[in-house]
């Protein structure tokens, strides 16, 4: 009698551990759930954080983020031999949108993504304000899901605006071109105030070495 009681104990024991673990569970789940929500939103929030309407031909919204994460490859590409070098993605409070550390600096980037206007050739249109301006400042232009970059310093941009006039919202214009002319020869621009060259610019990454260096 007293085994089958035991037995019996130890069943109702059984039981009320198998209640015990089946409420944990639920926790678990239930913080599991919350922690893919919070990641979800984070997600998200880094999404939006990096997305702006760039271009002003009336084109869907350009998210910046894919440009962000193909200049990241591109510049860790270049300084793949550099000892210590890392580049990562910022957050709005630092006020950039791509950071680059190094022993000996650190590089702010702003990457500007737009659209190509045109379906003819890569043409991008660009608006900036004078306090987005960086260390080094990328322009990229998607055409046809292909990526065109132009690179410049924070004094080549700034020349580069000095030539311009702002618009009502202190935002100055660009429009940078890539097309060939009648001859078949390459034409890299930039043709908001004036046709000015920007072959200076062009696909010009290796100008990150200037700052490490």
């Amino acid at each position: 009698m007293e085994h089958k009681n035991l037995i019996l104990d130890l069943l109702e024991d059984v039981s009320t551990l198998k209640k015990i673990i089946g409420q944990h569970e639920m926790e678990i789940t239930s913080l599991k759930n919350s922690i893919n929500y919070l990641s979800v939103g984070l997600e998200q929030s880094n999404l939006n954080e990096h997305s702006e309407e760039n271009d002003g031909s009336g084109k869907t919204r350009v998210s910046t983020l894919k440009s962000i994460i193909y200049c990241i490859e591109k510049f860790n590409l270049i300084l793949k031999d550099v000892p210590n070098a890392k580049v990562r993605k910022t957050r709005r409070a630092e006020n950039c949108d791509v950071i680059i550390n190094t022993p000996n600096n650190v590089i702010q980037i702003r990457v500007f993504t737009s659209k190509s206007y045109s379906n003819d050739h890569a043409g991008g249109w660009h608006r900036i304000s004078k306090s987005k301006v960086s260390d080094i400042n990328v322009f990229i232009i998607e055409f046809k899901d292909n990526y065109s970059a132009f690179i410049l310093t924070k004094d080549e941009l700034i020349d580069l605006m000095s030539h311009k006039l702002k618009d009502s919202l202190d935002l100055y214009h660009f429009y940078f071109n890539i097309k060939n002319d009648a001859n078949g020869k390459l034409l890299l621009t930039e043709e908001r105030d004036g046709i000015v060259s920007a072959s200076d610019f062009f696909e010009n990454w290796t100008l990150i070495n200037n700052f490490i260096n």
